[in-house]
Protein backbone atom coordinates (compact mmCIF):
# COMPACT_ATOMS: atom_id res chain seq x y z
CA UNK A 1 0.00 0.00 0.00
CA UNK A 2 3.23 2.41 0.31
CA UNK A 3 3.87 2.17 -2.50
CA UNK A 4 1.16 3.52 -4.13
CA UNK A 5 1.16 6.80 -1.82
CA UNK A 6 4.15 8.08 -3.62
CA UNK A 7 2.53 8.53 -7.28
CA UNK A 8 0.36 11.51 -7.98
CA UNK A 9 -3.36 11.09 -9.37
CA UNK A 10 -1.99 12.90 -12.71
CA UNK A 11 0.29 9.95 -13.14
CA UNK A 12 -1.77 7.22 -11.95
CA UNK A 13 -5.20 8.44 -14.45
CA UNK A 14 -5.30 9.07 -17.68
CA UNK A 15 -5.04 12.80 -18.50
CA UNK A 16 -8.28 12.97 -20.45
CA UNK A 17 -9.95 11.89 -16.88
CA UNK A 18 -9.43 14.75 -15.10
CA UNK A 19 -10.43 17.53 -16.96
CA UNK A 20 -14.00 18.44 -17.38
CA UNK A 21 -14.36 17.07 -20.39
CA UNK A 22 -14.53 18.59 -23.84
CA UNK A 23 -13.66 22.28 -24.02
CA UNK A 24 -14.77 22.80 -27.61
CA UNK A 25 -18.48 22.45 -28.73
CA UNK A 26 -19.41 19.81 -30.75
CA UNK A 27 -21.67 21.45 -34.09
CA UNK A 28 -24.76 20.44 -33.68
CA UNK A 29 -25.41 18.58 -30.49
CA UNK A 30 -26.51 21.34 -27.64
CA UNK A 31 -25.02 20.53 -24.02
CA UNK A 32 -27.85 19.39 -21.42
CA UNK A 33 -29.01 21.79 -19.10
CA UNK A 34 -28.15 20.78 -15.76
CA UNK A 35 -29.38 21.67 -12.35
CA UNK A 36 -28.72 20.88 -8.83
CA UNK A 37 -32.38 21.51 -7.29
CA UNK A 38 -31.10 19.34 -4.15
CA UNK A 39 -34.76 17.58 -5.05
CA UNK A 40 -34.87 14.27 -6.88
CA UNK A 41 -35.09 14.88 -10.90
CA UNK A 42 -38.02 14.85 -12.73
CA UNK A 43 -37.86 11.27 -15.05
CA UNK A 44 -41.28 11.67 -16.35
CA UNK A 45 -40.01 15.09 -18.71
CA UNK A 46 -40.26 13.44 -22.08
CA UNK A 47 -36.79 12.85 -23.94
CA UNK A 48 -35.49 14.42 -27.49
CA UNK A 49 -33.75 11.72 -29.64
CA UNK A 50 -30.67 12.52 -30.84
CA UNK A 51 -31.11 12.22 -34.22
CA UNK A 52 -34.27 12.44 -36.82
CA UNK A 53 -35.99 9.38 -37.22
CA UNK A 54 -36.08 7.39 -40.53
CA UNK A 55 -39.42 8.38 -42.38
CA UNK A 56 -41.81 5.55 -43.60
CA UNK A 57 -40.21 5.81 -47.28
CA UNK A 58 -36.65 5.82 -46.22
CA UNK A 59 -37.23 2.81 -43.82
CA UNK A 60 -38.63 0.72 -46.55
CA UNK A 61 -35.87 2.31 -49.18
CA UNK A 62 -33.32 0.62 -46.23
CA UNK A 63 -35.56 -2.53 -46.15
CA UNK A 64 -35.07 -3.18 -50.03
CA UNK A 65 -31.45 -1.83 -49.69
CA UNK A 66 -30.85 -4.72 -47.20
CA UNK A 67 -32.69 -7.17 -49.15
CA UNK A 68 -31.07 -6.68 -52.12
CA UNK A 69 -27.37 -7.06 -49.88
CA UNK A 70 -28.45 -10.08 -48.37
CA UNK A 71 -30.13 -11.79 -51.73
CA UNK A 72 -26.60 -10.79 -53.77
CA UNK A 73 -24.41 -12.20 -51.09
CA UNK A 74 -26.36 -15.38 -51.11
CA UNK A 75 -26.00 -15.66 -55.11
CA UNK A 76 -22.15 -15.47 -54.61
CA UNK A 77 -22.09 -17.99 -52.13
CA UNK A 78 -23.96 -20.46 -54.62
CA UNK A 79 -21.09 -19.86 -57.02
CA UNK A 80 -18.41 -22.65 -56.40
CA UNK A 81 -15.39 -21.00 -55.77
CA UNK A 82 -13.14 -23.80 -55.94
CA UNK A 83 -12.97 -26.83 -59.13
CA UNK A 84 -13.82 -29.83 -57.58
CA UNK A 85 -10.97 -31.14 -58.63
CA UNK A 86 -8.85 -28.81 -56.95
CA UNK A 87 -10.88 -28.85 -53.59
CA UNK A 88 -10.54 -33.02 -54.17
CA UNK A 89 -6.49 -32.56 -54.46
CA UNK A 90 -6.70 -29.70 -51.32
CA UNK A 91 -8.09 -32.17 -48.96
CA UNK A 92 -5.44 -34.70 -49.80
CA UNK A 93 -2.87 -32.19 -49.14
CA UNK A 94 -4.42 -31.57 -45.93
CA UNK A 95 -4.67 -34.82 -44.84
CA UNK A 96 -0.90 -35.46 -45.80
CA UNK A 97 -0.06 -32.40 -44.03
CA UNK A 98 -1.79 -33.13 -41.07
CA UNK A 99 0.03 -35.88 -40.38
CA UNK A 100 3.71 -35.00 -41.23
CA UNK A 101 2.91 -31.73 -38.81
CA UNK A 102 1.94 -33.72 -36.05
CA UNK A 103 5.19 -36.04 -36.30
CA UNK A 104 7.47 -32.95 -36.86
CA UNK A 105 5.81 -31.84 -33.62
CA UNK A 106 5.71 -34.62 -32.04
CA UNK A 107 10.20 -35.04 -32.79
CA UNK A 108 9.41 -38.36 -34.51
Amino acid sequence: MSACAGVPIEDAVPAGALDGGPTAPIDGVSPPVLRNTGRYPNLNVPRQGAANQFSAGETNAKKGELRRSASGQAQIAKEPGIAPSELERLRELGETHGKDTLKKIEGE
